[in-house]
């Protein structure tokens, strides 16, 4: 979904998946697909990017890069906070959650991150 509108001239792929996400995680609950595409919409920004970095995180997974169009590689900051959230049951947080929710985790470490200045 993001690929076709990533050609438009001046926006991102952060900004793409953040206002996409929204827009399907809060659209009609009766279409299961929308839902389920908005979970998986991460938006890698500079500190979800250095929480990674700083953490030792990108190192593990052998993926260390610089914050850019990386980040959406295949082995990029994406791909392992995909990984990552295949590992954590969302529910837990919220029992309206699906389990595996990336949206949400990429989200919990922004704010985190956004927490600590």
């Amino acid at each position: 979904m993001l690929e076709p509108l990533g050609h438009v001239y001046g926006v991102s792929n952060k900004v793409l998946a953040m206002a996409l996400a929204e827009l399907l995680l809060g659209g009609d609950a009766k279409r299961p697909a929308w839902v389920e595409a908005g979970t998986v919409m991460i938006a890698i920004d500079t500190l979800v990017h250095n929480f990674l970095h700083r953490t030792g995180i990108l190192r593990a997974f052998a993926a260390e890069h610089l914050y850019g169009p990386r980040c959406y590689a295949p082995t990029g900051c994406a791909s392992i906070i995909e990984r990552l959230a295949g590992k954590i049951d969302a529910r837990q947080f919220n029992p309206r959650y699906p389990a595996n929710f990336p949206r949400f985790v990429q989200h919990a470490i922004w704010r985190f991150c956004a927490e600590s200045g």
